[in-house]
Protein backbone atom coordinates (compact mmCIF):
# COMPACT_ATOMS: atom_id res chain seq x y z
CA UNK A 1 0.00 0.00 0.00
CA UNK A 2 1.67 3.33 -0.83
CA UNK A 3 0.67 6.98 0.99
CA UNK A 4 0.17 10.25 -0.52
CA UNK A 5 0.39 12.95 2.13
CA UNK A 6 -2.45 15.35 1.22
CA UNK A 7 -2.11 19.38 1.66
CA UNK A 8 -5.36 22.02 2.22
CA UNK A 9 -7.16 22.45 -0.55
CA UNK A 10 -5.97 18.82 -2.37
CA UNK A 11 -8.52 17.75 -4.53
CA UNK A 12 -8.95 14.42 -5.16
CA UNK A 13 -11.62 13.42 -8.07
CA UNK A 14 -13.35 9.79 -8.44
CA UNK A 15 -14.89 8.29 -11.66
CA UNK A 16 -15.81 5.18 -12.92
CA UNK A 17 -15.55 4.20 -16.24
CA UNK A 18 -18.23 5.28 -18.17
CA UNK A 19 -18.08 8.41 -17.73
CA UNK A 20 -14.15 7.48 -20.44
CA UNK A 21 -16.20 5.44 -22.25
CA UNK A 22 -18.99 7.67 -23.22
CA UNK A 23 -19.60 8.17 -26.73
CA UNK A 24 -20.34 10.86 -29.12
CA UNK A 25 -22.05 10.42 -32.77
CA UNK A 26 -18.53 9.22 -34.59
CA UNK A 27 -18.89 6.77 -31.98
CA UNK A 28 -15.25 8.81 -30.32
CA UNK A 29 -15.44 8.01 -26.41
CA UNK A 30 -15.15 11.13 -23.77
CA UNK A 31 -11.88 9.92 -22.72
CA UNK A 32 -9.52 10.77 -20.18
CA UNK A 33 -7.84 13.81 -22.29
CA UNK A 34 -11.09 15.45 -22.01
CA UNK A 35 -11.82 14.35 -18.39
CA UNK A 36 -8.39 16.23 -16.96
CA UNK A 37 -8.45 19.42 -19.40
CA UNK A 38 -12.34 19.87 -17.69
CA UNK A 39 -10.75 19.07 -14.36
CA UNK A 40 -7.81 21.79 -14.62
CA UNK A 41 -9.83 24.15 -16.27
CA UNK A 42 -12.67 24.54 -13.04
CA UNK A 43 -10.38 23.01 -10.24
CA UNK A 44 -10.81 26.00 -8.50
CA UNK A 45 -13.90 26.42 -8.39
CA UNK A 46 -16.07 24.58 -5.48
CA UNK A 47 -16.83 20.54 -5.83
CA UNK A 48 -20.48 20.71 -6.67
CA UNK A 49 -19.66 23.01 -9.82
CA UNK A 50 -16.59 20.97 -10.58
CA UNK A 51 -19.23 17.69 -10.93
CA UNK A 52 -21.74 20.10 -12.54
CA UNK A 53 -19.41 21.25 -15.04
CA UNK A 54 -17.57 17.74 -15.72
CA UNK A 55 -21.31 16.27 -16.35
CA UNK A 56 -22.77 18.91 -18.20
CA UNK A 57 -19.85 18.90 -21.03
CA UNK A 58 -19.77 14.63 -20.87
CA UNK A 59 -23.73 14.67 -21.71
CA UNK A 60 -23.15 17.37 -24.56
CA UNK A 61 -20.22 15.20 -26.19
CA UNK A 62 -22.64 12.35 -25.55
CA UNK A 63 -25.02 14.53 -27.75
CA UNK A 64 -27.59 13.70 -24.99
CA UNK A 65 -28.84 10.11 -26.01
CA UNK A 66 -29.03 7.42 -24.05
CA UNK A 67 -25.80 5.96 -21.45
CA UNK A 68 -24.36 2.50 -22.18
CA UNK A 69 -22.64 2.55 -18.72
CA UNK A 70 -23.59 4.28 -15.56
CA UNK A 71 -21.87 7.53 -14.57
CA UNK A 72 -20.57 8.22 -11.04
CA UNK A 73 -18.52 10.87 -9.97
CA UNK A 74 -17.00 12.17 -6.51
CA UNK A 75 -15.02 14.86 -5.34
CA UNK A 76 -13.35 15.31 -2.02
CA UNK A 77 -11.52 18.78 -1.05
CA UNK A 78 -9.38 18.86 1.73
CA UNK A 79 -10.39 21.43 4.19
CA UNK A 80 -7.52 21.65 7.00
Amino acid sequence: MKQAPFEKDDTLFFYTDGLLDGKDREGHAYGKKQVRKVIEDAISHDPQTLIDGLMSDFLAHNANKKLDDDVTLAVARVLA
